[in-house]
């Protein structure tokens, strides 16, 4: 987000009151600390720009009439590219369980049972918990792989009691 979007983002959420100076400075600092991300940032400035696409294999694409800034336009890529991964964890999930002879959807043992944003969630008796746990991040890790291949992937299972629970 902008520097202006920050200083507002800031007050609203979390009560933290900025001068423009000092959102300035945030922002600044921020591409400092992550140059690449800068980079990226600035290779989609050009006005003329109109799609984004997921990254390979899947490359879905998004098409606008205008040109639709940078937020817009950077947010496919990312969060796109995040969720083409997510649903081939799940497939690879629901593959898993059916051959080590769960249904995915109805086993009282292991089943899963939510995708929210970044995060799935498996329900698992007490006895198949680190089986759940072990598979739930080996197929994240193994999906993230599959589509991301120049930086490490990392996914972060643990068994709790209940939602509330989680870190």
């Amino acid at each position: 987000m902008w520097w202006k979007k920050l200083r507002n983002y800031a007050k609203v959420m979390f009560g933290i009151s900025m001068t423009h100076e000092e959102a300035e400075q945030y922002y600044r600092r921020y591409f400092e600390a992550y140059p690449g991300l800068k980079e990226f940032h600035d290779s989609l400035k050009d006005k003329s720009l109109r799609e984004a696409r997921t990254l390979e294999p899947f490359r879905r694409r998004r098409l606008w009439t205008d040109y639709p800034g940078v937020p817009q336009i950077s947010n496919l890529p990312i969060q796109g590219t995040a969720g083409d991964i997510q649903k081939l964890a799940i497939a690879n999930i629901y593959e898993e369980l059916y051959r080590d002879g769960y249904n995915p959807c109805l086993s009282q043992d292991v089943r899963l049972v939510l995708n929210v944003h970044d995060e799935l969630e498996i329900e698992a008796k007490e006895d198949k918990a680190e089986y759940a746990r072990e598979m739930l991040e080996r197929n994240m890790i193994a999906a993230g792989e599959y589509v991301i291949h120049d930086c490490p992937i990392l996914a972060d299972a643990a068994i709790v009691d209940n939602l509330a629970q989680k870190e």
